[in-house]
């Protein structure tokens, strides 16, 4: 039976409020920071040495975050690169750390600082596999090769990474930050999307249905099987339905008249 190591540390770190983007573990990330809060944030974390806490802002249209408009699960990360364009942004490329969640938010500097507790999670190599562990992640990986097959253009580095991940964790994070959907084209289609044309769940909001549905199932089942890794089965739930908004014509009423040519 595998066994899991756990670290936990407590830090304070400056926060980078993210809109329509997140960050993973393990993962280069490339973004750019117009804003004061965010660009002050970063200059703090970069001229002290500093890692960086990046989390998802609630409303993107808001200009100018509170606290309470953060979420409170996000990446440390440290910075790799910065560059200062001649409008005044600045391109940032940082790479993931490992997941934390925010305790408080203060303001300080011009800019948010969080009190976070960071959990990192390794897969102790002497204990061997684990067969549930691999199924899932072969499942996972299946997922996403008959989703990527189904998007024009979708480079097939994605899935050779995904199929040389040993790490269950890090195979979850690579498979939900390479979805090939913007966010917010999923968020306004999964309100109403079905999840079929005549079999299960064909009813508006069927889809969104379907994978809460799904979701909770899969917890509990890590319940009563503690050594699978929840985040990659949460993956392959969110993933295994997820190309029907491509593959499926549907009103906003939820009634699909036809498959999309991508769907045939």
């Amino acid at each position: 039976m595998p066994r899991f190591i756990e670290k936990i540390e407590k830090m304070t770190l400056p926060v980078i409020p993210l809109r329509g983007q997140a960050a993973f573990p393990s993962i280069p990330f490339n973004f750019e920071l117009s804003r004061e809060i965010s660009i002050s944030a970063c200059n703090t974390a970069t001229e002290n040495g500093m890692h960086i806490f990046l989390v998802g802002q609630k409303d993107i249209s808001i200009e100018s975050p509170e606290a309470k408009d953060l979420y409170t699960v996000g990446t440390v990360a440290k910075i790799r690169q910065t560059l200062k364009t001649a409008d005044g942004h600045v391109r940032v490329i940082a790479e993931g750390i490992c997941r934390a969640g925010a305790l408080s938010y203060f303001l300080s500097g011009g800019h948010f600082h969080a009190e976070v507790m960071a959990k990192t999670v390794t897969l102790d190599k002497s204990t061997g596999g684990d067969v549930k562990t691999e199924a899932l992640m072969w499942e996972a990986t299946s997922a996403l090769e008959a989703m990527i097959q189904h998007i024009p253009g979708a480079s097939d580095d994605i899935l050779l990474a995904a199929k040389s991940v040993k790490n269950p964790g890090l195979l979850a994070d690579l498979i939900a930050s390479n979805v090939l959907m913007r966010l917010e084209d999923v968020g306004e289609k999964i309100n109403y999307f079905p999840a079929a044309q005549k079999l299960h769940h064909a009813e508006r909001s069927g889809l969104l249905h379907h994978t809460s549905t799904m979701l909770r199932a899969a917890a509990a089942i890590c319940e009563i099987y503690p050594t699978l890794d929840a985040d990659l089965l949460a993956a392959g739930v969110i993933l295994h339905d997820l190309c029907k908004i491509d593959e499926l014509q549907a009103d906003e009423i939820g009634i699909v008249s036809d498959y999309t040519r991508e769907g045939n």
